[in-house]
């Protein structure tokens, strides 16, 4: 069995290991900060630039932030590391959904028929992603988050935790949604949207 690199030693990381292991016998962590601590029984032991030129082996991102975990992703996919998609044992994929590289879903989780999803997007804790859905790369979909049918997200888009967004809804790149936001239109200017129903705060 191979082992894995997951980039990033935070909280986020940490629930990303404790997927992992239901795949890896061997995993360790890079983070610039961290180095020589543990985490869940896993050591951190390289920086982000050491590990670069090293060993190549499987990898995941696990940082929130999308615009860093886009960055950090490009590069290791430049460097020759090889970009893994996990899923939780308790997740439900529907039938014809599309998975891209580098994308975690966690801890049961819903993702219905004939939804594609980006490559290096995080579908968080419970979040249920109806059919026919679209998820752009780099998008985090936070926990309990509910997305009927037929919804477009954009790229590197944040919806935040406990969210709704009712069917054929769009919602354009780069925007985040806050936690419990309602969104019953389409959401097409950049900005921070929040309330029920949604309404741009800047």
């Amino acid at each position: 069995m191979n082992s894995l690199l997951i980039v990033g030693a935070g909280g986020h990381g940490k629930v990303v290991c404790d997927l992992a292991k239901n795949y890896y016998s061997e995993i360790i962590f890079a983070d610039d900060g961290k180095v020589g601590s543990e985490v869940l029984g896993c050591k951190v032991k390289f920086s982000v630039d050491g590990v670069l030129n090293g060993e190549k082996c499987d990898f995941i991102i696990a940082i929130g932030n999308n615009e860093i975990r886009k960055k950090l992703f490009l590069k290791f996919l430049e460097k020759g590391f090889t970009p893994v998609t996990l899923v939780h044992p308790s997740a439900i994929i529907g039938e014809e959904v599309e998975i891209g590289r580098g994308t975690v879903v966690f801890a049961n989780a819903v993702i219905n028929p004939q939804t594609k999803i980006g490559v290096g997007c995080i579908i968080n804790t419970s979040a249920l992603v109806e059919h026919d859905c679209e998820i752009g790369a780099f998008s985090h979909i936070c926990p309990a988050v509910k997305m009927a049918g037929t919804v477009k997200i954009g790229q590197e888009c944040f919806i935040g935790i406990g969210s709704v967004i009712i069917n054929n809804i769009s919602v354009e790149s780069y925007i985040t949604v806050g936690a419990g936001t309602v969104v019953v239109k389409d959401l097409l200017n950049l900005g921070t949207y929040v309330g029920n129903p949604a309404k741009k705060i800047k």
